[in-house]
């Protein structure tokens, strides 16, 4: 449970974020995470302030820390972030054991295009294709 002064601290780091502020959200972000490191919603608010501002490497510390402390059926959302993260930092075989791994569990066919992606990028075109039709 989130003490009230943590609710207050992450709300306006919400805010700050809505705001494009990302520094300033990831700054109190941090600050909530010294005090509560397992606080899920602020490592998601931290994930998400990275996102935006191209820092991938800290994004998936960020994730996986996030994925370690949620239900096997709330970290989906987040595995797919982590997987599209690997997108953006190139390193594609990775991005596809995740969105793989994602997609057989669910069967979430919005995970397709990510891995149809990443065998793109990868110049396997002919299994892209495939997962698209």
């Amino acid at each position: 449970m989130h003490s009230q002064k943590m609710l207050v601290k992450l709300k306006k780091a919400s805010t700050e974020s809505q705001k494009g502020n990302y520094l300033k959200s990831i700054s109190l972000c941090k600050k909530i995470l010294d005090k509560e490191p397992s606080n899920v919603t602020s490592l998601k608010l931290l994930a998400t302030n990275l996102i935006k501002l191209n820092r991938f490497s800290e994004v998936e510390i960020a994730l996986k820390k996030a994925i370690k402390l949620v239900t096997e059926e709330e970290s989906y959302p987040l595995l797919h972030l982590l997987g599209c993260n690997y997108i953006s930092l190139n390193n594609y075989s990775v991005a596809l054991n995740v969105l793989e791994e994602l997609f057989n569990r669910t069967g979430d066919s919005k995970v397709l295009l990510d891995i149809a992606l990443s065998y793109a990028k990868l110049y396997e075109y002919e299994v892209s294709s495939r997962c698209l039709f």
